[in-house]
């Protein structure tokens, strides 16, 4: 059955190949269900009207399709397609004729923003010996570049990623799910050593987990005063277009005081919320002629590396909390109003294209623009010197705002801002 479905699999895209003007080819197989009826249903009833179905009749609406696409200057071109059975043999459907049946689904098919998985060319064609066929081109794809930057940003694609300042992922290939460590709160504006708080926790693909413990910042330059940190919990999803929030804390379950830095000026987030929305693009690199030494003619490089850009857009709510521990405990001073707490955020996260299994430049910037109060930046650059050794350097302030004491006089918080070199061992 096995030599069946790479015979059958070799002979389609064998057809791809000499159909299409390049050898640039690239195949996956349609694993989401609903993707493969919303094509097949309706594409067996257009051909019943057409009087085209009994030609077509091995073909079935709980098939699966195999996909082939030419990259023409980063962008496909439908070359082969297949309704693959039961029995994983595929069974050809017309180009010509998919494209007049319906262009917008085949279309919706070649954006693969849907469950699938990549024919793996190399192993087909090495069944029969004598015949080459081209390898998956890497980094082509939306979904590729969104998977590229997700990763880098999210979490991590290597099994060991553990940072100096205090970011680290630990997982293993095997599995989805990994152990995590992250300093602060990055998307509220307080990343690194402008808070005091920790998460440590679970994370997936899509999902994080986590409980938040106060903690002392290991290092940093500027000058600044962190917002307290306080026991919690929260949860986070990321997904291709949406993300979210939501974390809580509470600086009176039995906090060591003498973590906080100001017990008489105490301001911690007791609840924080985002949701963002996200898309990723493609950004092209840049080359320029450059003369061989000792050689004749002239070479091009690249003066701008090609990369994914991936841009978040959303809303934050965090409500800030003002007060002092005395005797009888914490007591609230004041906190921050709905309007004030609101911040409309940015993030930009970009990487070059990966070579072999390092991205050279990892960059991401930040803003939070606050409805009144709570306007920062944040940005981080990183440059992987070696495979497995990343030099980074962070950088993030945060506005002054003003609460009012137990007298009614006013005290400005100055978050201010920090500058943290460091260094992330990457295996």
């Amino acid at each position: 059955m096995k030599f069946i479905k790479t015979v059958s699999i070799l002979i389609l895209f064998t057809n791809s190949i000499t159909n299409a003007q390049t050898d640039a080819l690239v195949a996956w197989e349609v694993i989401d269900e609903n993707i493969n009826q919303d094509f097949l249903g309706p594409y067996l009833d257009w051909l019943d009207i057409n009087d085209k179905l009994e030609e077509n009749n091995t073909i079935q609406g709980t098939d699966h399709l195999i996909v082939s696409a030419e990259v023409v200057k980063g962008e496909l071109v439908l070359v082969g397609l297949a309704a693959m059975d039961i029995n994983e043999i595929p069974n050809p459907i017309d180009v010509k004729e998919a494209n007049e049946f319906d262009s917008s689904l085949v279309k919706m098919l070649l954006e693969r923003k849907y469950a699938w998985d990549d024919i793996d060319m190399v192993s087909v064609a090495g069944s029969l010996k004598g015949i080459k066929l081209p390898q998956a081109i890497i980094n082509v794809f939306q979904e590729r570049n969104f998977k590229e930057v997700r990763d880098i940003f999210w979490w991590t694609y290597r099994q060991f990623d553990l940072s100096s300042d205090l970011r680290w992922h630990v997982r293993q290939k095997s599995t989805n799910s990994g152990f995590f460590v992250a300093n602060g709160n990055e998307e509220a504006g307080y990343p690194n050593s402008l808070s005091r708080s920790v998460n440590i926790g679970i994370s997936s693909e899509i999902l994080k987990q986590y409980i938040i413990i106060p903690w002392e910042p290991i290092y940093s330059f500027g000058e600044h005063k962190p917002i307290e940190g306080a026991w919690g919990v929260g949860v986070s999803f990321d997904s291709p277009q949406f993300g979210a929030n939501v974390s809580y804390q509470d600086i009176e379950l039995d906090l060591p005081k003498s973590i906080i830095s100001d017990s008489s000026n105490v301001i911690y987030p007791h609840w924080t919320q985002s949701l963002y929305y996200s898309s990723t693009f493609r950004i092209p690199g840049k080359r320029k002629l450059v003369s061989l030494i000792n050689e004749p003619g002239v070479a091009e490089k690249f003066v701008r590396s090609p990369g994914s850009l991936r841009v978040k857009v959303g809303l934050t709510y965090q409500k800030l909390i003002y007060g002092s521990f005395q005797t009888d405990g914490f007591i609230v001073y004041d906190e921050s109003s709905f309007v004030e707490g609101v911040n409309i955020f940015g993030r930009m996260e970009y990487i070059t294209d990966r070579v072999g299994k390092t991205h050279k430049w990892k960059i991401a910037g930040q803003i939070n623009v606050g409805l009144v109060g709570q306007t920062g930046v944040s940005t981080t650059v990183s440059y992987n010197m070696y495979d497995w050794l990343v030099f980074k350097l962070s950088g993030a302030y945060k506005a002054p705002m003003t609460f009012q004491d137990a007298d009614g006089n006013d005290y400005t918080w100055k978050p201010g801002f920090n500058i943290i070199p460091g260094l992330s061992i990457s295996l």
